[in-house]
């Protein structure tokens, strides 16, 4: 036969055949392809070329702008729409209307009729939902037919009822005219109108006497009323600002929730403060919520507002609890060492507590918050979360991606890699993950009148016909799907099984710092029609010792469910094959002669009689070769000679993913990597004395290149140091002498070292306490 040039032919296999020519793409770079994608709503910029990033939240916004968009349920059960519709009289002319005070434009405006009574001349805002309000700012028009009100007093309220079934609200003045107006823009800074406590939350790098905490009052509607009649009196635009957006209010939306024993802990988020959630603490049981915010944020404030409800212990259940937080973007339960403590408030401070706002003069990235009541009864109307800068992390994720559809043939494809373009400056990051499959299967989820999932088909069943409720059907992935991949370290490779006829894509974008965020410009896969649907394989035995010829059976067979054939093979080898010892089976029936060539040291090259097309068509090659490397990968392409340059590399069985892998036989087949681990001493006492100074973490790394990480945390979570170390005479040394990232003892106490070992196939840790005493 023609000798192969085995190098560039391999460079060919493992960057996709780049001399076939045929390669496709299935490209994303438009808006509305990503808005196909499965992602937090309004987390994502797009510009107007189809490139994302992550939304900024500004430290001020107006409240009033977007007051339509929220509604709330009122005393008579009907849905109120949030905005500027309510007023007393309104004059009768063109272009004149109450919802002109919040249109943002300064150009249209209301009047009172005229003719009215001085009674009806006032007007309202609701802003939807309760707002903390830092500050309200009236624009008055000042042209002909259009002056300022002269003489006005602005109130405002919580939105709480004072009477069942009536919303009827009681006001207070947040300010007004002290002397005649001929001012066309008038401000009113808003403080607390009842006890606020504020904890400010250091970082330990912040000076507490730069620090304000933003004094504010919670508000949903805001009235003005005129306090005498002055001629054509007008109100263009009322503006209320706020020090950010409150996310909570968008964590269900945004594929959040808030969990807790009594189940009705979603009126914490709702923005209405006449729905509150008591719970009393008996039997020795702690009261526990988790907020899942649906997405990581940099926050900067948490407010938690008191009830309202008369006869009650007022506001109690925003004092004397633990509260915690989490960036993870898997949920955490509570107790888990990254659900770390952002406060301890365990001191009641008597006289029940209204309101409680956490300022952190840092922002920290959250995703969780919790808060656990450990000894006080009371009510709490909201929770607020103010975030500040980019959002700190959105992931995305797509449909079902059909290629076979995409390229009209429904036929598999070999995937070649994933390829992105995209803007990743300092401190941020795109990560990306995939998943292969051929079936799409039905799910149907079965559901209570009151919306309670039941377990299967049988409890749906089971239940009374008159408690059932509807059925959700839905189309998921079938039980041939691959488990998500590890994140791409590197573009133009593929991670998951292929060839595959459908796939499906994850990307994290995530901030280190609330100033920056990624942005993404366009995602490619790359692929080729695939030889065969897809082909497996295994090699025995499995263990041989190392430098001693050891005969192998190579053993592989395919999926011809959608045709195709091959009759080509190649093996990558970690040796030159013994000529003798190569035989090759098919179907069981061992073949006389065989076309062969070993093209170089480690490639060998055979040529079949007649193509292999069949299930039943099992092909086992017999080679004699010696390993020198635990483990040892044996690699096989197949090709069919008609289809020049098209390889298809054989999967190990997908029910043994090492099934192609040949170990020492005193190294175990696992996928442990890490092993061996010492912490000498358990307790440290870095007293200088030159006894126990230094712990020493001693381990090893097996069946892998990579370099571990090695870190110190505290018990709730906060990471102490990132230890410095590296390979020793056997396996891997890292110290610790107590001292944290800034070089600082750190206090005694128990603590968590954690290691990590992070490669394509997956990651790895082990964790063990260390004690720290002086």
């Amino acid at each position: 036969m023609n000798r192969i040039a085995v190098f560039p032919l391999l460079l060919a296999l493992l960057a996709g055949s780049a001399a076939w020519g045929q390669h496709q793409a299935y490209r994303l770079d438009r808006q509305a392809q990503w808005e196909e994608w499965t992602f937090p709503p309004g987390l994502l910029q797009f510009d107007l070329d189809g490139a994302f990033t992550l939304v900024a939240f500004p430290d001020t916004v107006n409240a009033a702008l977007d007051a339509p968009e929220y509604t709330h349920i009122g005393a008579g059960n009907t849905e109120i729409q949030g905005g500027g519709r309510r007023a007393g009289s309104t004059a009768r002319a063109a272009g004149i209307a109450a919802g002109n005070i919040i249109d943002g434009d300064y150009q249209t405006f209301w009047k009172p009729d005229p003719n009215a009574p001085l009674e009806d001349w006032w007007i309202e805002v609701n802003l939807g939902r309760v707002v903390p309000l830092t500050k309200i700012r009236l624009i008055f028009p000042d042209e002909e037919g259009a002056r300022p009100l002269r003489d006005f007093r602005i109130f405002g309220t919580r939105g709480y009822r004072e009477a069942i079934g009536q919303d009827l609200f009681a006001y207070s003045v947040l300010g007004g005219t002290t002397r005649y107006n001929d001012q066309t823009v008038v401000e009113y800074e808003l403080s607390p109108w009842r006890e606020l406590t504020t904890r400010i939350l250091y970082t330990g790098a912040e000076s507490a006497t730069d620090i304000t905490p933003p004094p504010f009052q919670p508000v949903q509607y805001i009235r003005i009323r005129a306090d005498s009649k002055s001629e054509d009196a007008a109100l263009a635009e009322v503006e209320a600002y706020t020090f950010g957006e409150n996310v909570a209010l968008q964590a269900i939306r945004r594929g959040g929730q808030l969990e807790e024993q009594s189940g009705r802990g979603a009126v914490l988020i709702d923005g209405d403060q006449n729905t509150t959630w008591a719970q009393s603490v008996t039997g020795g049981r702690d009261v526990i919520w988790v907020l899942d915010l649906g997405a990581r944020y940099w926050v900067k404030n948490i407010l938690m507002l008191g009830a309202e409800k008369r006869g009650y212990a007022v506001g109690d259940m925003v004092e004397d609890h633990l509260l915690l937080g989490s960036a993870e973007e898997s949920k955490l339960e509570v107790g888990d060492i990254d659900f770390a403590v952002i406060y301890e408030f365990l001191t009641p401070l008597g006289g029940g507590r209204y309101d409680l706002q956490y300022f952190l003069p840092t922002p920290r990235a959250f995703r969780y918050l919790a808060g656990v009541y450990k000894n006080r009864n009371g009510d709490m109307s909201e929770i607020m979360v103010i975030p500040t800068g980019h959002v700190a992390g959105v992931a995305l994720e797509s449909g079902f991606i059909d290629l076979g559809e995409f390229t009209g043939d429904r036929r598999s494809k070999q995937i070649l890699g994933i390829h992105w373009d995209a803007d990743v400056p300092e401190g941020t990051h795109v990560q990306v993950r995939s998943r292969t499959g051929h079936q799409l299967t039905e799910k149907i989820d079965y559901y209570k009148k009151d919306g309670t999932l039941l377990a299967d088909k049988a409890a749906y069943e089971s239940t009374n016909k008159f408690l059932r409720g509807d059925t959700d059907t839905s189309i998921v992935a079938g039980s041939d799907w691959s488990a998500w991949s590890t994140e791409y370290l590197e573009q133009g490779i593929f991670l998951s099984p292929s060839p595959r006829r459908l796939l499906q894509l994850q990307l994290l974008l995530t901030s280190d710092r609330p100033a920056a965020a990624p942005t993404v410009r366009n995602l490619e896969v790359r692929f080729i029609d695939a030889l065969i649907r897809g082909i497996e394989g295994r090699i025995a035995p499995q263990a041989a010792a190392p430098g001693v010829p050891e005969t192998f059976t190579y053993e592989l067979w395919g999926d011809f469910t959608e045709g195709g054939g091959f009759d080509q093979l190649l093996f990558e080898t970690p040796s030159r094959i013994d000529p003798d010892s190569l035989q090759v089976w098919v179907g069981g029936v061992a073949l006389p002669s065989v076309e062969w060539e070993q093209t170089a040291p480690d490639s060998l090259l055979l040529q079949l009689p007649q193509v292999v097309e069949q299930d039943a068509d099992t092909v086992r090659v017999q080679l004699r070769v010696q390993i020198e490397q635990n483990p040892t990968l044996f690699r096989a392409f197949v090709a069919r000679t008609e289809v020049p340059d098209l390889w298809q590399e054989v999967l190990p069985t997908s029910s043994a993913p090492r099934a192609t892998q040949v170990f020492f036989p005193n190294v175990p087949k696992s996928d442990r990597l890490l092993a061996n681990l010492s912490v000498v001493p358990r307790i440290a006492t870095p007293n200088g004395d030159g006894v126990g100074d230094q712990v020493q973490i001693r381990f090893l790394v097996l069946n892998v290149e990579v370099a571990p990480e090695v870190w110190i945390y505290s018990l709730d979570g906060r990471r102490v140091r990132r230890l410095d170390g590296g390979r020793a005479a056997a396996g891997y040394l890292f110290t610790w002498s107590g001292r944290d990232d800034a070089n600082r003892l750190s206090p005694p106490g128990l603590y968590v070292c954690r290691i990590r070992l992070k490669t394509q196939l997956g990651e790895q840790q082990i964790s063990r306490t260390i004690g720290l005493a002086y």
